[in-house]
């Protein structure tokens, strides 16, 4: 082959690396600024896979994996069922199948147990630390990337299990129509709406509220003069990146970030609260300095 061919090949496989590149960047972009709906799960689970489409994107250059799980991502914040990986999807060395088949099988029985709705966060970072393991293992040359998300992953469901126990598990859903619900259940299903947490995520050092959190901030304000709720509490949170001050007050600024955005919605004022508990009450439990999606935060009661 003479060098004007070598040379025009290179540059063939250059092109459409970065037409892959581009392609991928618009799908993790369009998570980055989803609006995130449905359950806490679907919340939790979006914030994850944005995260490992980002690293894919940016740090691994990793387009086609990067725009795989943006497009879970996707379908996560539109509130859709989004399951862990198939194995049989993936080329994995035959030594490490037995393992993941049986941690697939483990996260399998704890998300068809009720998993998703008893212990919504650890449930989303058992199945994201899952996914993240399985991508590894089958590059199979980043060995402190595997055995992270392998440990994430085995952490994940030591907690999971712990959220789990003495639960009553809960029906899977029957395609047949369900009969009417008596009066007890009704009750319950109206304490546990009062009893539900709205989630507002935020970027590392940044208290603005993005585009993708505008939709959970129309749901809440929406709900909150629907059943004319007198009490709103908002706490901030902060990921263990940055100093314990530092993240007080980060936290301060994105619960006041939220409140604003409920006032511009017309809650009126009054009834907001707001609090800043900094990194002390983390989602998801990790060493100091770590950056964690799910931590950046700001929680929604109403009281």
């Amino acid at each position: 082959m003479t060098t004007r061919h070598i040379m025009t090949a290179v540059a063939a496989v250059s092109l459409l690396a970065g037409c892959a590149g581009l392609t991928s960047k618009t799908r993790v972009d369009e998570l980055e600024n989803a609006q995130s709906r449905g359950s806490m799960f679907t919340q939790v689970l979006t914030r994850e896979y944005t995260a490992i489409a980002k690293y894919e994107q940016v740090d691994m250059f990793d387009y086609v994996d990067a725009e795989y799980f943006a497009k879970k991502g996707l379908a996560a914040a539109e509130g859709n069922p989004v399951m862990p990986e198939d194995l049989s999807n993936w080329n994995l060395p035959d030594n490490m199948v037995p393992e993941l088949e049986s941690a697939h099988a483990r996260l399998l029985s704890a998300l068809g147990n009720g998993a998703r709705e008893s212990a919504p966060v650890e449930a989303a970072l058992a199945q994201s630390r899952f996914d993240c393991w399985v991508e590894q293992q089958e590059e199979n040359w980043q060995e402190d990337d595997i055995a992270a998300c392998r440990g994430d992953f085995m952490n994940a469901m030591a907690a999971l299990d712990g959220q789990m126990v003495n639960r009553t598990p809960v029906a899977k859903a029957q395609p047949a129509k369900a009969p009417a619900r008596s009066s007890t259940v009704q009750m319950n299903d109206a304490a546990a709406e009062r009893d539900a947490m709205f989630l507002v995520f935020f970027d590392w050092n940044k208290s603005g509220i993005s585009q993708g959190a505008t939709q959970v901030l129309d749901t809440v304000a929406t709900e909150i003069l629907k059943r004319n709720e007198q009490k709103i509490i908002i706490v901030g949170h902060a990921d263990r990146s940055g100093p314990d001050a530092y993240n007080i007050k980060i936290s301060q600024k994105r619960a006041e970030a939220t409140r604003k955005g409920l006032i511009d919605r017309g809650v009126p004022a009054e009834r907001i609260i707001t609090e800043a508990s900094g990194e002390s009450n983390p989602l998801v439990e990790t060493p100091d300095g770590i950056r964690e999606p799910a931590n950046r935060r700001a929680e929604i009661r109403f009281q």
